[in-house]
C-alpha cells in the first residue's frame, strides 16, 4: 500500500485540482436546475479530454425512489428585498443576482410587493410561538429553521413569506462572530405543502436592524422565481476490470454558487482521481484492476436514490467512498480531516483501511486528522444502510466555520488538502479493487489496529449520557461490531479465510476489546423492560420521515416536527431504524443503544407509532 501512495503522492497535483474547482465555483448548483445540470456538462466534458467515458444518467423529477420524494425543476431569475424610506425603496438588503443565497432555494413567486409589514417571530419552531401575533398577509422575521417556521407560519398562519437572519449551529465551534453571512436555505418539496412559498436569507446584522425597526419601517420586493421541468441528472463512469465488481467513488455536486468545500472539493477530487488512476492504467504503470472503479456525481441523497432504485439489481458495487467537503484549509475554517466510519449494523474493514491511508498520506503535512463513530447527512449514509449493505466510508473536513454561508468561497479551500484527498481516494480504489485473499490479513490488521482509536472516539461521545451503558454491554456492542465486520469483508469483497480464522480474529478483537475499556467505570445493566416485539424496515435506505409529515394527523405531525428539531434524537432514530432487522426485539436493541448514548425511550416509541402508521415498518411475529 506504501508504494501505492508514494506513486500516487508523485503524480496528484493540487493546485491543478484547486483550478479547476474555481471554475466549478461560478456555478450555482441547486438540485434539479440548469446551473447544476451546467457544472454537471462541464465536469463531464474536462473527464472526456483525458479519454474518461462518463454517461449522463437522467430521471424524472418529482418522483419517490425508494420511498425518497424528489424535487421538480426550479430557476430563479430575480429576487431583490428593499428596506422602504417615505418616498419608496432607499436600502438593498438582499439580490438574488449579487449573491444567490440571498434567496431562500426552492422560493416560489412572480411579481413585485411594495410597502410589506413584518412581524418578528424569533423562533417560530412551536405554534405557541404565534400567540397574538397576525400574520396574515405579512412577512416574518425569524431565525428558526426554515422548514419548521414555513409550515407554521405561511401554512397555518396566513403569512407571506419568510426572512430569515439565523445562522446554523455547528457543534464545536463559535460562529456568534459571523454577522455579515448568509446562511444557506431551501424549502425542499415534501407533496403536502398547502401554498407557495418564498423567502429571503439576511445576516444576523441585518436581522438585529429589522428587529429594531419592526412596527416603523416597511419593505419591498421583486421576486421571478418559478419552477420548471427538467430531470435529475447523475454522471457516471467506469474504469472496466477483469470482473463486473465495482468500487465506486462518489461526491455530491450540488449546492449554491460558491460552494466550494461544500461540496466543489469533493467534485474536484473524484474527478483528479479518476482522471490520474485511468492514466496510470492506460500507460501500464498500474495494472488493469480486478474489480472495475466507477464514479457518480450526483445531487445530494436525490440522485443516490434515483441511481440505487435503477441499479441496484443490475450492478454488483461492493464498496464505495464518499468525498464531501475534503479541501478545507484547516487554519481558516477550523476543520480537522477525518474518516467517518461504517455504521456497526453494517460493519467492513474499508473504514479502516481509509484510515490507514488517511494516516499515511496526511504523515508530515501538519494535518489535523481523526477517526469518527458513523453519523449521516450525507450519500454514504444511503449505500450503508444495512438495507442496502454497501459498507461507504465518508472522506470529510469538519466543523467548519463557514458551513452552508456565502463565505464557502475558493479561498477557503487548500490545495494541498485536495492533493491528499486525491492520493488518499486514488489509494483506496485501486487497492480495493485489486485486493485478493492474500490481502485479507493485512485488513484484519488494519481493523484491530485502529478499533481502540474507534473504541476512544465512541467513548468520549458518551460522556455525560444516560442511563450510562454497563460495560458488559459495550462489550458486547464492539463484539458484535468486530464480528460483522468479519463477515461484511469477506461477502462484499469475496474473500474466502482459512479455517478457524474467524474464531481467532473475534479472539485478538476480544482482547483489544477488553484492554480499552479495563479503566471504564463500572454500571450496573440496565433492567430496561421495553419491549419483547420485533419489527422490520419495510423499505430500503434510510427514512425521511420530514417528506411525509403531511400524511399524519396535525397531533403527530407537530410530535414529528419537534422530534426531528432535536439532532440528537434524529441521530437516535437513523441508530434505531438500522437495528431494526425483524429478528431483535426492542429489548435487545434498547442495549445497543444505550451503549450508543441514544436511548431516549419515549421519543424513539413515538417515531415507531409514526413510523407503523406510515408504512415504514411492521411488527414481525415470532
Amino acid at each position: 500500500m506504501k508504494d501505492l501512495i508514494d506513486l500516487f503522492r508523485g503524480k496528484a497535483d493540487g493546485k491543478r485540482a484547486h483550478e479547476l474547482l474555481k471554475e466549478l465555483t461560478k456555478y450555482h448548483r441547486i438540485q434539479v436546475t440548469k446551473g447544476y445540470d451546467e457544472a454537471l456538462y462541464f465536469l463531464k466534458g474536462y473527464l472526456e479530454e483525458y479519454g474518461i467515458k462518463a454517461i449522463v444518467e437522467e430521471f424524472e423529477a418529482g418522483k419517490k425512489y425508494w420511498g425518497y420524494k424528489t424535487p421538480t425543476g426550479w430557476k430563479a431569475a430575480r429576487a431583490e428585498l428593499w428596506l422602504d424610506g417615505e418616498k419608496g425603496p432607499v436600502e438593498k438588503l438582499a439580490d438574488f443576482t449579487e449573491n444567490p443565497l440571498s434567496l431562500i432555494q426552492r422560493s416560489y413567486f412572480k411579481g413585485e410587493l411594495r410597502s410589506l409589514d413584518f412581524e418578528v417571530v424569533e423562533k417560530g419552531e412551536s405554534p405557541e410561538d404565534y400567540r397574538g401575533i397576525a400574520l396574515e398577509n405579512k412577512l416574518v422575521l425569524t431565525r428558526g429553521a426554515p422548514w419548521r417556521v414555513r409550515d407554521l407560519a405561511v401554512d397555518k398562519f396566513g403569512a407571506l413569506g419568510l426572512l430569515y437572519y439565523g445562522v446554523m449551529d455547528v457543534e464545536g465551534l463559535d460562529r456568534s462572530s459571523l454577522r455579515e453571512v448568509r446562511n444557506y436555505t431551501a424549502f425542499w418539496p415534501t407533496g403536502g405543502e398547502k401554498r407557495e412559498a418564498f423567502g429571503f436569507a439576511l445576516t444576523a446584522a441585518q436581522g438585529e436592524k429589522l428587529k429594531e425597526l419592526r412596527g416603523k419601517a416597511r419593505l419591498s420586493l421583486k421576486i421571478d422565481a418559478d419552477y420548471e421541468h427538467l430531470d435529475i441528472l447523475d454522471l457516471y463512469g467506469k474504469i472496466q476490470g477483469d470482473v463486473d465488481d465495482e468500487i465506486i467513488l462518489i461526491a455530491h455536486l450540488c449546492h449554491p454558487r460558491p460552494g466550494a468545500n461544500d461540496n466543489a472539493s469533493g467534485a474536484v477530487s473524484l474527478v483528479e482521481a479518476i482522471r490520474l488512476l485511468k492514466k496510470l492504467i492506460d500507460e501500464g504503470t498500474l495494472k488493469r484492476p480486478k474489480r472495475s472503479i466507477s464514479f457518480l456525481l450526483v445531487p445530494e441523497f436525490t440522485g443516490s436514490f434515483a441511481f440505487l432504485d435503477r441499479y441496484y439489481r443490475k450492478k454488483r458495487i461492493v464498496a464505495g467512498l464518499n468525498l464531501d467537503m475534503v479541501g478545507e484549509d484547516q487554519e481558516k475554517t477550523g476543520s480537522t480531516l477525518r474518516v467517518i466510519g461504517l455504521p456497526v449494523q453494517l460493519g467492513g474493514f474499508e473504514d479502516a483501511l481509509l484510515y490507514e491511508i488517511l494516516l499515511n498520506v496526511s504523515l508530515n503535512r501538519g494535518l489535523k486528522t481523526c477517526f469518527s463513530d458513523f453519523q449521516g447527512g450525507s450519500d454514504h449514509a444511503l449505500f450503508s444502510d444495512p438495507t442496502v449493505g454497501i459498507p461507504m466510508p465518508h472522506l470529510f473536513q469538519w466543523p467548519d466555520l463557514y458551513y452552508h454561508t456565502d463565505h464557502d468561497t475558493p479561498e477557503m479551500v487548500s490545495p494541498e488538502s485536495l492533493e491528499v484527498s486525491i492520493i488518499i481516494a486514488s489509494t483506496y480504489l485501486y487497492y480495493l479493487a485489486t485486493a485478493g485473499d492474500s490481502d485479507y490479513r493485512d485488513l484484519e490488521s488494519m481493523f484491530l489496529k485502529h478499533l481502540p482509536e474507534r473504541i476512544e472516539d465512541h467513548l468520549k461521545r458518551l460522556k455525560g449520557s444516560e442511563p450510562p451503558p454497563s460495560k458488559e454491554a459495550l462489550n458486547d456492542y464492539f463484539l458484535e461490531y468486530a464480528k460483522r465486520s468479519y463477515y461484511r469483508a469477506l461477502k462484499s469483497l469475496g474473500m474466502k479465510a482459512k479455517r478457524g480464522k474467524r474464531k481467532n480474529f473475534l479472539k485478538m478483537a476480544s482482547v483489544v476489546i477488553g484492554d480499552r475499556l479495563k479503566n471504564y467505570e463500572k454500571h450496573e445493566s440496565q433492567p430496561f423492560g421495553w419491549s419483547s416485539e420485533v419489527y422490520r424496515r419495510l423499505k430500503r435506505g434510510p427514512h425521511f420521515l420530514r417528506q411525509r409529515r403531511h400524511e399524519l394527523s396535525e397531533r403527530d405531525r407537530e410530535e414529528l416536527s419537534q422530534f426531528i428539531l432535536k439532532r440528537n434524537r434524529i441521530r437516535a432514530a437513523n441508530s434505531l431504524f438500522f437495528w431494526l432487522d425483524g429478528k431483535r426485539s426492542l429489548n435487545e436493541i434498547a442495549r445497543y443503544l444505550v451503549s450508543e448514548g441514544l436511548f431516549y425511550r419515549d421519543d424513539l416509541e413515538k417515531i415507531l407509532d409514526i413510523s407503523l402508521k406510515l408504512g415504514e415498518i411492521d411488527r414481525v411475529s415470532l
